[in-house]
């Protein structure tokens, strides 16, 4: 009897809901399932956007990973996402944060980098009951550029930063994102500012002269990625003990802010002016720019 049931009614009778399960989450390289990785409780949401196909759609939905048991659970438990035969899409984000409601509208703003604000995503998996468990890449929402900051031999200043400011037609304070498909809105352009809260830089190193070394000052900020090519040098002003510098990094240097790259901005402070030494670009995917020296 069971040798006349053909492949197809044997799968028609997969009717059965099963909850969504994830299997890893990843971001870029790091894998956020290894506990050394995990700097916040390792919390991750899904949104299942369906509504149709019998489907409700569920928002933020929270997953937390639990290290002894090596798996990931639904925060709180009964709020699982259950799936038919039928399809259905979920899209992830990290690291969880209960003010995102929307999907297709996530708020993004430049700001000073923490792990908390590096918000990845991972657009619409498709999944059903025979494909419940999901493997999750998560990519940066973010552009960033980091500041490598030290004092040249003719600076005698305590090295406060009080304030940096990066200004071009072509940055954007904030826009929004569809973690669905990843597409960015037009963004609201202006200046981003902000304090990196830099009390003193170390003192000069004799020994290596102008390189930049272990003792450079860090601080980075997360920009709003800008698609088009700027056509424009982007200005930079550095408030040093009290007294603001300015300099700008060239065009060719830093002609895009692309989502998922750092880019490494060498800061020279001298006794009259303030240096970019280089830019490079790094995952992150590293990039140095340009060096500058402000004055």
């Amino acid at each position: 009897m069971l040798a006349s049931c053909k492949k197809e009614a044997i799968e028609q009778t997969k009717t059965e809901n099963f909850p969504l399960s994830i299997l890893s989450a990843s971001l870029s390289v790091i894998v956020t399932k290894s506990g050394s990785t995990i700097t916040d409780g390792g919390k991750i949401g899904i949104f299942q956007n369906t509504t149709t196909n019998g489907y409700t759609a569920k928002n933020n939905v929270e997953y937390d990973y639990i290290s002894t048991d090596s798996k990931w659970i639904v925060m709180p438990s009964g709020n699982e996402i259950y799936l038919s035969n039928k399809n259905a899409s979920v899209c992830a984000y990290y690291p969880y944060n209960a003010a995102i409601t929307n999907a297709s509208n996530v708020v993004l703003t430049s700001q000073p980098y923490t792990t908390a604000n590096d918000l990845s995503f991972n657009t619409n998996t498709t999944v059903n009951n025979t494909n419940s468990s999901v493997n999750l890449t998560m990519n940066h929402a973010y552009s960033q550029i980091t500041f490598k900051i030290r004092k040249d031999a003719t600076y005698t200043g305590t090295g406060a930063i009080s304030n940096i400011i990066i200004s071009n037609t072509g940055t954007l304070t904030s826009n929004v994102l569809n973690i669905t498909n990843g597409t960015y809105g037009k963004g609201i352009a202006g200046t981003v500012s902000y304090n990196p809260a830099i009390i003193s830089m170390p003192a000069y190193d004799a020994t290596n002269g102008n390189t930049i070394t272990a003792t450079t000052s860090l601080t980075s900020v997360l920009m709003i990625p800008v698609a088009t090519i700027m056509t424009t040098n982007v200005a930079l002003s550095f408030v040093v003990d009290g007294t603001t510098l300015n300099t700008s990094i060239p065009v060719a240097s830093l002609p895009q802010l692309a989502a998922g790259v750092n880019y490494n901005i060498t800061v020279m402070i001298l006794g009259t002016k303030l240096a970019i030494n280089s830019v490079t670009v790094t995952d992150w995917l590293s990039v140095d720019v340009a060096t500058v020296y402000p004055q």
